[in-house]
Formats: structure tokens, C-alpha cells, sequence
């Protein structure tokens, strides 16, 4: 299955991936707007709060209810993300609706409301939303982790923003971004399921009429330094000792990026994997233990969170450092990892909305889509002395950081 790409007579790339086989269309409009292009600390959580404000209402639905029932009334539905480098915005609607979905995207994006009333309000919910961040010790420490581990390169900053922040945007902060970075050149568009292309050729270029006048969001690729010291620790109030080990490593277009993604499956792929056995199963040390890896345009990481007994955190990370340097040389479980990858991406591809999320992601990095046998076959090609060579490179202990909240009390042993 082959994305094809044309291009509007605006300018605005669309990229379609046509099923005659299935009811549905998922359609998108990707942003190339994210986290990493606010200016900080004031535009802290600017992005995100922007992708909130957008279902506020628009010129033509007044409210987010109105808004909502658009698509909803007709069995569909709507979303977006935001993460540090893009902003997707979606729906998925019965292939006869599908006008419904072009039209509301372009409402949103090119005629939202913005009311100050709203906007309010709305930022009310996201002090919320950090809030809960901060009050679930996990999440909370992922994203310090982040920020250590990227040591001071926009990626470590957490896309929700601070409550100061969150709390001091108006009207004007969110037209000032979008007349920035909201424009046809940041657009791509993106349409997966059973559709006729001249049909959603036409209706991207009725309903997104401004032409491409202005350069593409231009980013600047930096690396980030590994932090000098190796430990970090916050004390909070909590049970447990939440700890990541991780760092940074390779870009999205990196080759590097496979065998990370396929060594991470290897020790985390599931209940029966490495990690999951040595750490929970065999020593009772942790209810919650994964590995995670995520790429960007110039810098991607890999990290490994468990929630222990503070009394044997230091257990618990000899362990986890014994998983990764005992299972990259275990072709057994570089077999394993593949064959789950592989039906993993096969799962994602029965779905329009998991076929658009993918094709976002790449495009959002690369520019490009891979097509479903490209990617199989990238994974596929993965070796074993390439997933050693991976570990050796990124995952060595000088270069890990570990990162520990622990309970107050515990703060100073």
C-alpha cells in the first residue's frame, strides 16, 4: 500500500492513500507548528493551548458544541495532537461525509473564533491538565526526565507549558502564532480510506483557497550534551521510587532509528519480554516497568521507567542495565521482536485513523511516507550486530542518566 502525493493548485501538499475496501475517510491537516517553536517561558504551552482553542467554535459553529456535533451527528470523529515539532488535526467520517470533514478542518483552522470568554476558560482546563501532570508521579517524572536528559534543547520542554504561562494567554498570543506559523506553507494534507481523488482534490482546494506565499517553518538542527553529572534526584510525596534511566539519541532520518526501535521491543515488547520477567516477575520489584524510544528531526531518546520500593531502587537499576547488555546479542529475542513489529504495523494498517497517525508521523519528520512494505522490510533487515552496535553507541552506562523521585523523607539516604 503506496501513499500517492499531488499537490493543490494553491500549493498545499496532499498526500492520499486510497481503500476502496472500507466505509470510512480519515482526513488531516498536519501543521508544522509545535512546542519546540514557542518562544519560552512566555509562549510556555502555547502550541497545545492553540489546538484546545481551535474546537471553540468558528465563523460557522459558534460553539464547541455545535462544532463538535458536526461530525459527531453523523457517526464521526474528531481530534487532535500536539507533540514538540507538529499539530494534527483530524476526523474520521462514513465515505459519504466527507465534505463534512474538509469543510470543518477548514473551519477550524482558517476561521476559528478565538473568544476571549472561551479562551479563559479553556485555559482553566489545562492548569488542570498540568496539574494532573504533576500530581502523577510517572508522568511527572518523564517530563523532568526530558528536560534533564535533553539538557536545555527545546525538545526537553514539556509541551504543556507552565500554569504562569497557561494562564497569562489571550486572543492576541493565539493569532500571533497562527499568523506565524498557520499559513499554507506549514500544511499538508492528508486523506486515507475510500474516496475518489478528484473529489477531495476539489474540496481541499474549495475549502483551503489561500495560496503558499510565505517560506516553511525553518528549525534550526542542534545536539544536545549529555548532561555531566549521571543522577538526579527530586523528592516528593510519594510511595514509591519512580526512576528513568535513559538519554539521548539519534534522529528520526537516522538509520540508527530501526534497531533502537527494534531493541526496545526486544526488552519491552510485552509481559513475556526481558524487562517485564527479570524485573517484575522473578523480584517483585515493580507493578509498572517499559522501555520507551521516541525520534525527532535531530534528536530522538530512549529511556527505561520502574516504580520500586525505595529500598531497592538500586536493585532495580542493576537489573534494568543488566536487561539491556544481556539481551543485545540474543538473536532469539531479535526474532521475536520483529515478528511482533510486524503484526503490530499490520494491526494499525486495518485502520484509516492508525494508517493517518503513522503517515502524520513520518511526514511531520521525514517529508516522506514509507509505504506498509517498505516498512516491514526495514524491519526485517535489522541484525543483530546492528542492535549491538546501537546499545554500544547510545546505550552504554556512561553515557545513562538516572533520574529518581523519591519520597520526601528519602530524599537525603
Amino acid at each position: 500500500m503506496n501513499f500517492e502525493r499531488i499537490v493543490t493548485a494553491q500549493g498545499v501538499p496532499l498526500y492520499y492513500l486510497r481503500m476502496p475496501f472500507v466505509k470510512s475517510v480519515a482526513a488531516g491537516v498536519l501543521v508544522k507548528a509545535g512546542t519546540r517553536d514557542e518562544i519560552w517561558s512566555e509562549e510556555a504551552g502555547l502550541a497545545h493551548a492553540l489546538e484546545h482553542v481551535l474546537f471553540q467554535g468558528t465563523e460557522e459553529f459558534p460553539d464547541s458544541q455545535s462544532f463538535s456535533a458536526y461530525i459527531e451527528d453523523v457517526g464521526g470523529h474528531l481530534n487532535a495532537w500536539t507533540d514538540a515539532e507538529m499539530t494534527l488535526f483530524y476526523n474520521i467520517l462514513p465515505t459519504d461525509k466527507i465534505e463534512r470533514g474538509i469543510y470543518s478542518l477548514s473551519q477550524m483552522i482558517r476561521k476559528p473564533l478565538l473568544p476571549e470568554r472561551n479562551i479563559q476558560t479553556e485555559m482553566q482546563n489545562i492548569v488542570q491538565e498540568i496539574r494532573r501532570a504533576n500530581d502523577v508521579p510517572q508522568i511527572y517524572l518523564m517530563i523532568k526526565a526530558g528536560e534533564i536528559v535533553y539538557n536545555g534543547h527545546p525538545l526537553g520542554r514539556s509541551g504543556l507549558g507552565t500554569e504562569e504561562a497557561v494562564n497569562s494567554f489571550k486572543s492576541n498570543n493565539f493569532r500571533n502564532f497562527m499568523q506565524k506559523f498557520y499559513h499554507p506553507a506549514n500544511y499538508t494534507f492528508i486523506v486515507v480510506g475510500n474516496f475518489e481523488i478528484g473529489q477531495i482534490k476539489d474540496l481541499f482546494e474549495k475549502y483551503f483557497p489561500e495560496t503558499v506565499n510565505l517560506p516553511t517553518n525553518q528549525r534550526s538542527q542542534t545536539i544536545a550534551n549529555l548532561p555531566q553529572d549521571k543522577l538526579f534526584i527530586i523528592s516528593r510525596q510519594v510511595e514509591q521510587c519512580h526512576l528513568i534511566i535513559g538519554t539521548s539519541t539519534c534522529s528520526f532520518n537516522n538509520p540508527d532509528k530501526w534497531p533502537l526501535r527494534i531493541f526496545r521491543t526486544m526488552i519491552d515488547g510485552g509481559s513475556s519480554s526481558p524487562l517485564f520477567q527479570e524485573v517484575r516477575e522473578k523480584r517483585g520489584l515493580a507493578y509498572e516497568v517499559q522501555a520507551e524510544c521516541d525520534f525527532w528531526s535531530d534528536l530522538g531518546s530512549f529511556d527505561v521507567y520502574i516504580g520500586t520500593d525505595p529500598e531497592r531502587k538500586d536493585e532495580a537499576i542493576r537489573v534494568a542495565l543488566s536487561v539491556i547488555q544481556d539481551s543485545k546479542n540474543s538473536t532469539q529475542l531479535l526474532k521475536k521482536a520483529k515478528e511482533m513489529a510486524i503484526g503490530r504495523m499490520a494491526l494499525k494498517y486495518e485502520s484509516t485513523n492508525g494508517i493517518l497517525q503513522i503517515a502524520a508521523e513520518e511526514l511531520g519528520k521525514t517529508g516522506t511516507i514509507l509505504s506498509f512494505e517498505e516498512i516491514i522490510q526495514k524491519i526485517k533487515s535489522v541484525t543483530i550486530e546492528q542492535v549491538e552496535a546501537v546499545v554500544n553507541k547510545y546505550l552504554s552506562e556512561d553515557r545513562l542518566v538516572t533520574v529518581m523521585l523519591v519520597p520526601e523523607l528519602r530524599a537525603r539516604k
